[in-house]
């Protein structure tokens, strides 16, 4: 079961469909998952996952936008839960994907920070329309973006890991960042995708 909600997300009709508008409000998510065995079978996992999401796009100033994303999940009342059932995070470590830098990481193997117990990642996005590239003359008039990463990944008994990264690209189409990775500032990764 999954339910979102966007307050005031006000829409017109344009030409016959509908064209949503922003909403000064974010978007609440909630998701609730349960597992059970049939017929009394012992090899079916069971478990029981819910999560609670916050997200919003601000726009402020022309082409100056913030997105930012918070989640919080929890697993319990588990029993022979296998590793699929698992909470995967979105991770971008291939220098080739599909994902954005938005709702994931970009160093994490993909199964690095799986969580069994209780989770919280948080992601900002920030993108002005002049960043750093952009205040090159021979850069400035170019269609493209730039952007600045802060992911963060907290984990229960697992180390909090966060990265700062920077990208380039045009945001619908594709992406190219640089990110630095940090566990608790105790060792870090440098990378790109």
């Amino acid at each position: 079961f999954s339910l979102s909600y966007t307050p005031e997300h006000y829409y017109r009709m344009i030409h016959g469909k509908k064209v949503y508008e922003n909403s000064l409000y974010p978007t609440f998510s909630v998701l609730y998952q349960q597992a059970f065995s049939q017929n009394g079978d012992k090899i079916t996992p069971e478990f029981k996952k819910a999560e609670v999401s916050i997200e919003q796009k601000v726009e402020f100033g022309m082409f100056n936008n913030l997105y930012w994303y918070i989640n919080g999940g929890l697993l319990w009342d588990k029993n022979d839960i296998q590793f699929p059932d698992f909470k995967h995070f979105s991770t971008t470590r291939l220098p080739v994907t599909d994902r954005n830098f938005f709702k994931g990481c970009s160093l994490l193997n993909n199964t690095e920070m799986s969580a069994n117990t209780r989770w919280v990642p948080a992601n900002v996005m920030w993108s002005p329309p002049y960043l750093l590239f952009k205040h090159l003359p021979f850069l400035r008039r170019k269609p493209f973006d730039e952007a600045l990463h802060l992911p963060s990944l907290i984990v229960y008994d697992k180390q909090a890991y966060t990265e700062l990264g920077s990208s380039v690209g045009v945001m619908d189409v594709g992406l190219i960042g640089v990110f630095v990775g940090f566990n608790v500032f105790n060792s870090y990764t440098v990378g790109f995708s």
